[in-house]
């Protein structure tokens, strides 16, 4: 899973970013290739009437919902999966259920919403940004976070894809080993947990691996020494990014965050983003 290493570079723990749980080892032992398996977390049932939740047998005659398993004619909220199932252009008048914040106090939140400029957005005249024109701030490590995303009405068959437009430039070293990086991790409980996704990870694949650094920012960057990231001048140019939910993610508490950490000195034009998209394929 995503955690933060050494003093705003990458290091080997971070108390801010949670660790989870995954049958194949720790989270360091996860975090060097990148796979963070399953979580294996519990998400509490909400009491369904006489019936309990569609996981444990109940209908929406009993009381579920239609997201649960329940079937509208017998009462049940309908509901769908099929087609777009979330999608945000960033085009409103605000952020939309979009949140950003700092993962350590004191380091800073570079995420913002509105017309960014060199490069200009994907689509429109809006999209999040580590800055909306010149360079991102040092010292930086947040994490913008999705709305919460419905799948819970998705049936274990379906392939549920997430895609958003995405333009990197930032800060490199020595080639496939970085320094400020950007990832992408999942929950499936309401942001309670985080994790890495599972191979094959996103495409475009992760450019190489977080290096360490130390430096005068202290803390640590979000990121375990060899975690994959994105870095460097891999996408400066605007690309489509997409990831398949695992199966066990098609919660109706699914949220996808994206996670960025600079150190303490040099800076490029930073991470954008625009168009998000979730889908049934």
């Amino acid at each position: 899973m995503l955690v933060l290493g050494l003093v705003l570079g990458c290091s080997e723990t971070s108390p801010s970013v949670p660790r989870v749980a995954s049958p194949g080892g720790s989270g360091a032992q996860q975090g060097s290739s990148g796979v963070g398996g399953a979580l294996e977390v519990t998400t509490p049932s909400q009491p369904q009437g006489g019936g309990g939740t569609a996981a444990q047998g109940g209908t929406a005659a009993q009381g579920g919902t239609a997201a649960q398993g329940g079937i509208a004619g017998q009462g049940g909220v309908a509901s769908r999966c099929e087609g777009s199932l979330f999608h945000d252009s960033f085009e409103g008048q605000n952020d939309g259920g979009w949140k950003h914040e700092s993962l350590e106090l004191g380091l800073a939140d570079p995420w913002v919403r509105g017309a960014a400029h060199a490069p200009e957005c994907h689509d429109g005249s809006s999209c999040f940004s580590t800055g909306l024109e010149g360079e991102y701030r040092n010292c930086s490590e947040a994490a913008l976070v999705s709305p919460i995303i419905d799948l819970g009405s998705c049936p274990s068959e379906a392939s549920v894809q997430v895609s958003w437009w995405q333009w990197i430039s930032l800060e490199g070293f020595a080639e496939g080993t970085y320094f400020d990086s950007g990832l992408v991790q999942i929950s499936r409980d309401g942001g309670a947990t985080w994790a890495y996704l599972p191979a094959p990870g996103p495409n475009p694949a992760y450019a190489g691996t977080c290096g360490i650094h130390d430096d005068g920012c202290g803390s640590a960057l979000p990121f375990l020494t060899g975690q994959s990231v994105w870095s460097d001048q891999q996408l400066a140019s605007w690309q489509l990014s997409q990831f398949e939910v695992p199966k066990d993610y098609a919660t109706n508490a699914f949220q996808v965050r994206f996670v960025f950490g600079s150190d303490f000195k040099s800076a490029s034009r930073g991470w954008l983003i625009d168009d998000f998209d979730v889908s049934r394929r």
